[in-house]
C-alpha cells in the first residue's frame, strides 16, 4: 500500500511533528510520503514534500483563497493519484472547493482531526469573516466527513464527538501525538536548591488555551520567600498576557521573554530548569483531553513538568508530573514549589522520563498504527 499524509499550511510545531514522522517512517522503511502545503520556508527528504502557496497581490482575492479554496490549493499543487489512501490533516469545512477534491480521490481519504474547527475559530482567530466560517463548517462538516472512508483521532474525546456527528458507521482510530526520542536531547532539569526556581513555558505562539495568564496571574499574587525565575519561549500576543507582564513589579519574580528559539540556545534554557510548563487551559476549545507536543518533549528532555488537562498517555498519577485544575483560576505557585521540592528528592526522575517516552512515545510506535489503519481500510472495499 502507498500512503500519502498531507498537511495544509501547517504551524512551525506541527512542520516539526511532520519531520519527526516522516523521519520514524524512513526508518521502519514504510511506503508513507508527508505532503506538507505551505507559504513558509520549503524542505525537501527522502519521504517528505513541500509545496510552496503563492499567494494572489490582491487582499480580498488573497482571503478568499486563503479562507474558501484549501482543498483547491491542495489539489492544484500536488499530485495524489498515485497513492491508495490518502491521510488528510482536516483543513476545515467552512473551504468552498472541497467536491471537487473529495471527487477527484474518490474513496480514498481518511480525515485525521486534532481538534474541533469551531472552537478554534472562536479561541484562535478574529476577523469579520468569522461569522460566515462558523456557520459553513456548522453546515459542511457532515458533508466533508461522509466523503471520508475512515477516521483518525488525537483523542478519544474527540472520536466520540465525531461518532456522534457521524451520519454513517465509519471506522476509527486514536492514535495520538509522540516524539523522536533519539532526536531530543536528554538535558534533564536542575534540582531545585530550595532559593531559586527556575521555570521553561514553550509554546510557538501563547494562544488563549495554552493558559499563560494563568500562571503570570499566580506570579503576580506570589508573596514568598523563594526567587522565580520564568523562561517564555515563543510569541506571546493577547492582550491580558501582555498586560500582565507589563504589571509585573515583583522583585521575586523575573520574566525572560525569549521569543522562538532553538537548537544549542534552547537545550542551554533546558538545563537550567527544574520544571516545565504545559498546556493550561484547555477547557476553552471545549475540549477536555489531549496529547499536547511540548508535554510529550518533556518527557523526553527528562524534565517534570505541570499541566492542566488528561493526557491520552498519562494518568495523572506519575511522579514526574503535578496535574494542576482545568479551570480559570490563577495556579498556586506554592503547589508548584512543593512539586519541585518532591521531584529533586530523587535522583532517578529522569531517566524514568526517558525510559516512559521511548516505550509509550516514540513516534516509530504512533507511524506504525497510522499505517496499519490506512492499510486496514483496503479491507473493506
Amino acid at each position: 500500500m502507498k500512503l500519502a499524509h498531507v498537511s495544509y499550511k501547517p504551524s512551525g510545531g506541527v512542520v516539526k511533528k511532520i519531520l519527526s514522522q516522516a523521519s520514524a517512517a524512513r526508518k521502519l522503511g514504510l511506503d508513507l510520503d508527508f505532503v506538507v502545503v505551505t507559504d513558509t520556508e520549503l524542505l525537501e527528504g527522502q519521504n517528505i514534500s513541500f509545496h510552496k502557496i503563492n499567494w494572489p497581490r490582491n487582499t480580498l482575492c488573497r482571503k478568499i483563497k486563503f479562507n474558501f479554496q484549501k482543498y483547491k490549493t491542495i489539489g492544484d499543487l500536488t499530485d495524489l493519484s498515485s497513492y491508495n489512501r490518502i491521510i488528510l490533516r482536516y483543513p476545515g469545512a467552512y473551504d468552498l472547493s472541497f467536491k471537487r477534491f473529495f471527487r477527484e480521490n474518490e474513496d480514498k481519504i481518511i480525515l485525521e482531526f486534532h481538534s474541533f474547527v469551531i472552537d478554534e475559530i472562536k479561541i484562535l482567530e478574529k476577523g469579520v469573516l468569522n461569522p460566515l466560517r462558523i456557520v459553513l463548517e456548522y453546515l459542511n462538516a457532515t458533508k466533508v466527513m461522509s466523503k471520508s472512508i475512515g477516521t483518525i483521532a488525537l483523542t478519544n474525546e474527540i472520536r466520540r464527538r465525531l461518532e456522534q456527528k457521524s451520519t454513517s458507521s465509519m471506522p476509527s482510530v486514536v492514535i495520538s501525538n509522540g516524539v523522536d526520542v533519539k532526536k531530543m536531547e536528554f538535558t534533564k532539569f536542575r534540582p531545585f536548591d530550595g532559593k531559586t526556581l527556575n521555570l521553561i513555558f514553550i509554546s510557538s505562539t501563547f494562544y488563549a488555551y495554552q493558559g499563560l495568564d494563568k500562571l503570570l496571574s499566580g506570579l503576580i499574587r506570589y508573596k514568598g520567600n523563594v526567587r522565580i525565575n520564568l523562561y517564555l519561549v515563543g510569541d506571546i500576543y493577547l492582550k491580558r498576557e501582555l498586560s500582565f507582564l507589563e504589571s509585573m513589579k515583583s522583585d521575586r519574580v523575573c520574566i525572560h521573554r525569549l521569543g522562538r528559539v532553538y537548537g544549542d540556545e534552547l537545550n542551554t534554557y533546558f538545563r537550567e530548569a527544574t520544571i516545565a510548563v504545559s498546556t493550561l487551559a484547555l477547557h476553552r476549545k471545549n475540549l477536555s483531553e489531549a496529547c499536547s507536543l511540548k508535554t510529550r518533549e518533556y518527557i523526553a528532555r527528562g524534565i517534570p513538568f505541570i499541566y492542566a488537562y488528561d493526557d491520552v498517555d498519562l494518568t495523572g498519577r506519575e511522579v514526574f508530573a503535578n496535574k494542576m485544575s482545568c479551570d480559570d483560576k490563577s495556579l498556586d505557585i506554592f503547589e508548584i514549589i512543593s512539586f519541585a521540592i518532591k521531584v529533586s528528592q530523587r535522583k532517578d526522575i529522569s531517566e524514568i522520563m526517558r525510559d516512559f517516552a521511548m516505550r509509550r512515545l516514540d513516534w516509530k510506535n504512533k507511524v506504525v498504527k497510522m499505517y496499519e489503519f490506512a492499510e486496514s481500510t483496503l479491507n473493506n472495499e
